[in-house]
């Protein structure tokens, strides 16, 4: 597949449409936090991950850019809804 460079996994938090702003800004600082954190680093770097953090709108427009490139790779591959 040309321009295909890997396939990464990748996991994140996310919340329901609706869910208070207070309770987003709270989950944000939490996981921000929780990335820095030497201890959760350490165990992560033993179990091969790579950590970042993306806030709440720039997570939301990588997750969108991700379904955007599957739904794209997905009939190429002959894979169906």
């Amino acid at each position: 597949m040309p321009g295909l460079k890997g396939v990464n996994w990748w996991a994140g938090v996310s919340v329901a449409k609706g869910t208070p702003q207070y309770v987003v800004d709270k989950w944000a600082k939490v996981t921000e936090e929780m990335g820095k954190d030497p201890v959760f680093l350490k165990k992560m770097d033993s179990l091969y991950f790579n950590v970042s953090y993306l806030g709440p709108a720039d997570f939301k427009e990588y997750v969108y850019k991700e379904a955007e490139s599957y739904a794209k790779l997905a009939p190429k591959l002959g894979v169906r809804k």
